[in-house]
């Protein structure tokens, strides 16, 4: 009996031992998608100004997202990722994912690019290149991942905000072109009620904790005087229901913000203009 359980368990072993073989094999033949790239020679790459000069990488806008495949907090940040790169905006943008080498197998980094299946150029970073990475940030005093760096067409580089605090920049921005449009269409309605020629609107918005208004107010600012014409005419009503339409539609994003405002010019052509360049 006990022979029998003792190969048994070899057995066992020895199943587990195939299975794991395996798995490893199909990670480690993993080479990419029409969407994710595996750079060419990566392990050959020993800097950072070596990686940003590659000639694909040429004449182009970079974004670099520098993460660990154990860091919790990296992996979190490619949700909010995916939506950036979705934006029409990001199009003009190449992505590049660095996975830092941190007691990390190249079989698990390329099992975790598979499954994440984030859009962009991926490597994972050697000792060496690692190492030299941090040299260009020494001012910054940082050294932690995630890290995510903006680098120009000129290949200047810059640390940037996560992809959750940008995410939410571009919600609230949308947001706000949506208030921006309303006030242009409705301006007609809107300026008799303001105590100064040439004078700005204020909205204010107030969220609650599920990124829902909570409350809206309008104000006419002309120098320091400040006014509430809330509720004086019609037309709030329809802007406080476009108002909630778009935050609601948006809460499932839960932004950080727990409010928000925005300064209108009581002009047709100011306000199209503040319109085009928020759109871009």
């Amino acid at each position: 009996m006990l022979y029998m359980i003792k190969k048994i368990m070899i057995l066992i072993i020895l199943v587990l031992i195939i299975v794991f073989t395996v798995k490893v094999t199909i990670d480690l033949s993993f080479s990419g998608t029409k969407k994710v790239f595996i750079i060419e020679n990566y392990n050959e790459i020993y800097s950072l100004d070596q990686l940003i000069k590659l000639p694909q990488f040429e004449g182009k806008i970079l974004y670099i997202n520098l993460y660990n495949v154990y860091c919790a907090a990296s992996l979190k940040q490619f949700n909010p990722l995916r939506k950036i790169m979705e934006r029409p905006q990001a199009e003009e943008i190449v992505y590049i994912h660095l996975a830092t080498p941190k007691m990390t197998f190249t079989n698990f980094w390329k099992s975790t690019v598979k499954e994440q299946d984030l859009k962009g150029h991926h490597m994972l970073m050697n000792s060496v290149f690692y190492k030299e990475f941090w040299t260009h940030f020494s001012s910054e005093k940082v050294s932690y991942t995630p890290l995510y760096i903006a680098v120009g067409k000129d290949k200047k580089t810059k640390i940037i905000s996560s992809p959750k605090t940008l995410l939410d920049r571009y919600i609230l921005n949308d947001c706000n072109l949506v208030i921006a449009t309303f006030v242009r269409d409705n301006l007609d309605v809107i300026r008799p009620h303001l105590l100064r020629d040439r004078d700005k609107l204020r909205i204010s918005i107030a969220l609650n904790k599920d990124a829902s208004v909570d409350s809206v107010s309008c104000f006419s600012i002309a120098g320091k005087e400040k006014s509430s014409i809330k509720n004086r005419i019609e037309v709030w009503k329809q802007l406080d229901l476009k108002i909630k339409e778009t935050f609601d539609a948006i809460a499932a994003e839960k932004i950080n913000f727990k409010r928000s405002s925005i300064d209108l010019p009581m002009d047709v052509k100011e306000l199209s203009a503040m319109i085009r360049l928020r759109s871009n």
